[in-house]
């Protein structure tokens, strides 16, 4: 369920975070990729990776096991769009215990160059089955951003 910005900007269950780094688009994008899709990414903090699986391309599948209190939490999807080094999207479930998949949402990530060194990251997320569940992927999400921007600064 795709949602343009400003569609999203007016549903409160769609949960939108930027951030800007000083790096070009290219950069940011590889970077990006390498991070999310490497096995040295050990989830955010608290929250560390148990295993990554990832098939980096459109129709491909993705699935990662974090760990949390000591549960395992999976979760999954297919890609939607990729197009270097501007957007990538992707569907996100969490398995349920049972085998199941929770309620579906679209991650959009978007990469703006806003000056040849500084690109705006977007992330858009949703349509969340009620806020509390966004307020905790904003929580998640941050942190994951706050470890990207970590990993960004030593490729630099």
């Amino acid at each position: 369920m795709a949602m343009g910005n400003a569609a999203a900007a007016r549903d409160d269950r769609v949960l939108v975070i930027e951030r800007e780094f000083n790096a070009p688009r290219a950069q940011v994008w590889a970077a990006w990729i390498e991070f999310n899709h490497a096995a040295h990414f050990d989830g955010p903090p608290g929250h560390p990776m148990k295993s990554m699986r990832s098939d980096l391309r459109v129709g491909g599948t993705w699935r990662n096991v974090m760990r949390h209190e000591g549960k395992e939490l999976p979760q999954n999807g297919i890609y939607r769009q990729i197009k270097p080094p501007e957007v990538l999207s992707f569907t996100f479930a969490w398995e349920e215990s049972d085998g199941s998949r929770g309620p579906e949402t679209l991650v959009t990530v978007t990469f703006e160059e806003i000056a040849p060194t500084k690109t705006r990251l977007n992330l858009q997320q949703g349509v969340f089955p009620a806020m509390p569940t966004r307020d905790g992927h904003r929580a998640g999400w941050n942190r994951a951003l706050d470890a990207f921007t970590q990993f960004l600064a030593q490729q630099q």
